[in-house]
């Protein structure tokens, strides 16, 4: 591959992929190989913005196969990383139904990630 994956894994805590479906498993193996770890948290959104949403959580080592199992179709935004943990808190979806957020410290700093 000519693209650097030790560079972009280690480049920043969060990545986000536009259109990488296709190539997920690669992608995977090649940031795993790069250092990060198996069980980073990722999320593959679907359909974002919009009522028909849909939000795949999942790790890095599983992303594939989960991506698979729960069929799930391109375009997708793949994001990888811890930012992943804030989803339960910008979950608009689940707040415009009245639904608020189980859990206000979903990267364990000790306050509510809206004083972040």
């Amino acid at each position: 591959s000519s693209l650097n994956w030790t560079a972009i894994g280690n480049g920043s805590q969060v990545i986000v992929i536009y259109m990488g479906m296709k190539h997920i498993g690669q992608i995977s193996s090649a940031l795993i190989a790069a250092g990060r770890s198996k069980s980073e948290p990722v999320a593959v959104v679907t359909s974002a913005t919009t009522n028909q949403q849909n939000v795949l959580e999942t790790t890095l080592g599983t992303v594939e196969a989960d991506i698979i199992k729960a069929g799930v179709e391109p375009p997708s935004i793949i994001c990888i990383g811890q930012a992943v943990r804030m989803r339960d808190v910008l979950n608009w979806q689940a707040q415009a139904d009245g639904i608020a957020p189980s859990n206000l410290d979903p990267l364990g700093r000790g306050r509510p990630a809206e004083t972040a």
